[in-house]
């Protein structure tokens, strides 16, 4: 078939992290979903699609705001924010005043993000899917180890409050699998929110990340292993391939709500990456996998990695070279994995299905590192799978996950 095709939505089946649409010309049913959001409701409560751009501001005080996501956010160019967790529920926000620190510096705006730039530090305000994201960058070396803000907290309870910034960090510039990253503790007092942290034997510059997460669960669910830096769900990127020869890596990818019936004949089937850093050392050889189980759960430690069952390997190996921000990296095919899961006798459509990805004897200094979960939410990867029902289905159906 030549042409554009007209693709008509099928909104009473969207979900916040899926999307149906039909394809007019042939029925085809495209399904599009995965960990990050893709939706929000509405004033009205239907779905409609994400969309980052920040416009006007319609609130005093604020000149930009972001409307079109799970949560609403105000921006100044002062630095001050109000951040309201539900975009429809105008009883619960937390504003962070402007600071001092600002005065007088001239902000950047790029796409999704202001930042204000100085000697000393740098501040970014970020906002993706589900993440209001907050960088305080240290440029050189500090004195103290604490940073206090000005928090003024309106609805939300503490339990709320906690959940929504459990996933605080500090992390360093070292390359690599050498990146230092610690968690940060938190204190609150009625209008102040303190972040305690330790940046010994870090190297500058180091970023302090308080940011707010519409969704923390979803950050374990990717999750990556190196022999220096033991195992975490919280880096920005997801290696495969050999840092050094002590240092091999390997990674995983957790995709929820994959929805292809059981018994369905897998047709085209690969994972998408976007690159997070530039690398060109070779040869990368590495092995892919599904897990080979009906509901893939998430991974929480090196033990529990180890005892999974990870199926039948694919090889991909001479992996070009990346430049940072490189998208549309798609692996080799990988339907034989992904079709032995969907025969298992326990299937069932929504069940969540993991990718691994291994070294598998890479050349020393050969590594690839596309983007996670943590590094970015609308970069994490995704998987593509295109399928035919088995008999009572009507259509052929392309599935994306992400």
């Amino acid at each position: 078939m030549t042409g554009p095709q007209r693709l008509i939505p099928i909104k009473e089946e969207w979900t916040a992290t899926s999307r149906k649409h039909r394809v007019a010309e042939t029925g085809t049913i495209i399904f599009d979903g995965g960990v990050a959001s893709q939706n929000y409701r509405d004033e009205v409560g239907q779905w409609q699609p994400i969309d980052l751009t920040p416009v006007a501001s319609d609130l005093a005080g604020y000149d930009l705001m972001v409307d079109k996501a799970p949560y609403k956010v105000y921006y100044s160019t002062t630095g001050a924010r109000r951040i309201y967790p539900d975009r429809n529920d105008r009883s619960k926000y937390i504003e962070y005043p402007a600071t001092g620190l600002l005065a007088g510096k001239q902000f950047i705006q790029t796409n999704n993000e202001l930042r204000w730039e100085s000697a000393a530090f740098d501040i970014v305000q970020r906002w993706e899917n589900d993440r209001v994201a907050l960088e305080i960058i240290l440029n050189r070396p500090v004195v103290f180890n604490h940073i206090n803000f000005d928090t003024n907290v309106v609805g939300l309870s503490d339990t709320e409050l906690a959940a929504a910034t459990q996933n605080l960090k500090v992390f360093d510039s070292s390359p690599g699998h050498l990146t230092i990253s610690r968690a940060v503790s938190v204190s609150r007092t009625p209008g102040d929110t303190r972040i305690d942290f330790d940046l010994s034997g870090m190297t500058f510059p180091v970023t302090i990340d308080p940011t707010f997460e519409k969704r923390p669960t979803a950050s374990a669910d990717d999750c990556s292993w190196g022999a220096f830096a033991g195992f975490t769900n919280t880096r920005v990127n997801v290696p495969f391939g050999k840092f050094s020869s002590s240092f091999p890596a390997q990674a995983a990818s957790r995709f929820l709500n994959v929805t292809i019936p059981k018994g369905a004949t897998i047709d085209v089937a690969y994972v998408i990456y976007i690159a997070h850093d530039t690398e060109s050392g070779t040869v990368v050889r590495s092995n892919m996998y599904i897990e080979d189980v009906d509901d893939a759960a998430q991974i929480t430690s090196k033990a529990d990695w180890d005892g999974r069952n990870k199926g039948t390997a694919v090889p991909w190996d001479d992996v070009g070279a990346w430049t940072a921000e490189d998208t549309g990296l798609n692996t080799p095919s990988i339907v034989t994995p992904v079709q032995t899961v969907v025969y298992r006798a326990g299937w069932a459509s929504g069940n969540a299905m993991q990718f691994h990805h291994f070294d598998n004897g890479s050349d020393n200094s050969s590594v690839r590192e596309p983007y996670s979960y943590d590094g970015d939410t609308a970069k994490a990867p995704q998987i593509h799978i295109e399928y035919t029902p088995a008999a009572g289905f009507p259509h052929s159906q392309a599935v994306l996950v992400g």
